[in-house]
């Protein structure tokens, strides 16, 4: 071919191949340009649209990987109009819609962690003045952000669960105790080993009355961090307390059969009490009234009534 095309060509894929885009921009150009301007009246009439579909073809591929979608989508559709059949140039159209949504969803992201740790910021200067009300509302409008974004997005994951700290913090100062725990728990699902998350579902624990469950949370935290003086300290008040607990006689045998026949009756909520060790030696089980089953159960813990 005159004008050196097919080397053009050659030294074009060359380029592609060793990731050079731009220079391989640059020698698809140059040889299209000769194309057009050497090869007025060629030899085999079919040659021409063939190898023009392949350079097109090819500066579309480099475009590409430029992300020059627009550019690279032209080239593309002019290469298939030289060649409807041309297979890269139909992979290079669909890589380009791909291409174009990914960016949008980067920018989209990139635009939601902004937002998210904005709130973040603001919360925690509202937070540190005394505003929870305030900071508990920004700590809300920040995880909205970061809603919905894969499991495997460590980032958009980091942002959510400082947000669900921070806020499980606001409600401790706040006295909404459920509504901390709930926070520190879903932290703690998806990071088990964060100390303050764990150290503030155990203050919320304290507060629910739960003190078993407290106790063990502030234990694996001293091993963890024994010169820790709030943890050291509120696992001293938990065992107090546990230790100031009115104790009921023990229960002989006889008495706790006498109680399977009595009928007694819950609501689904209600919060029972156990005052000490119970259930029955020889492996049956209580059963309280409608509710058909009773669990075993130690001093210091609550049953929830479900049905």
């Amino acid at each position: 071919l005159p004008g050196g095309v097919l080397a053009l060509q050659a030294e074009a894929e060359l380029a592609s191949r060793d990731s050079f885009f731009q220079e391989a921009q640059s020698l698809y150009s140059e040889a299209l340009e000769r194309l057009e301007t050497s090869f007025k009246a060629p030899r085999r009439p079919e040659d021409s649209p063939l190898l023009r579909a392949a350079l097109l073809s090819g500066r579309a591929k480099a475009k590409l990987r430029l992300r020059k979608w627009d550019e690279a989508l032209l080239d593309a559709n002019l290469a298939l109009a030289e060649d409807a059949s041309h297979i890269e140039a139909n992979t290079i159209v669909e890589e380009v819609r791909k291409g174009r949504v990914i960016d949008q969803q980067q920018r989209e992201r990139g635009e939601a962690l902004k937002n998210a740790l904005h709130f973040k910021t603001l919360g925690n200067k509202q937070l540190s003045e005394g505003g929870v009300g305030s900071a508990i509302q920004s700590y809300s409008s920040g995880l909205e952000w970061v809603e919905g974004f894969p499991d495997d997005d460590e980032s958009a994951l980091d942002v959510r669960l400082a947000l669900l700290g921070n806020r499980s913090q606001a409600y401790l100062k706040r006295k909404e105790w459920p509504l901390a725990l709930a926070d520190a728990q879903q932290v703690l699902q998806e990071r088990p080993t964060n100390v303050k998350a764990q150290f503030r579902r155990a203050k919320a624990l304290i507060e629910l009355n739960r003190l078993l469950e407290a106790k063990a949370d502030l234990q694996h935290l001293s091993e963890k961090e024994p010169a820790n003086v709030d943890i050291v300290d509120s696992l001293r008040q938990v065992e107090e307390k546990l230790a100031g607990r009115p104790q009921q006689a023990n229960a002989t045998q006889a008495q706790a059969q006498e109680h399977l026949g009595k009928a007694c009756v819950y609501r689904e909520g209600d919060r029972v009490e156990v005052r000490e060790d119970f259930g029955t030696q020889d492996g049956t089980d209580f059963h309280f009234g409608q509710l058909g089953v009773v669990v075993k159960a130690r001093a210091g813990e609550d049953l929830i009534v479900e049905f």
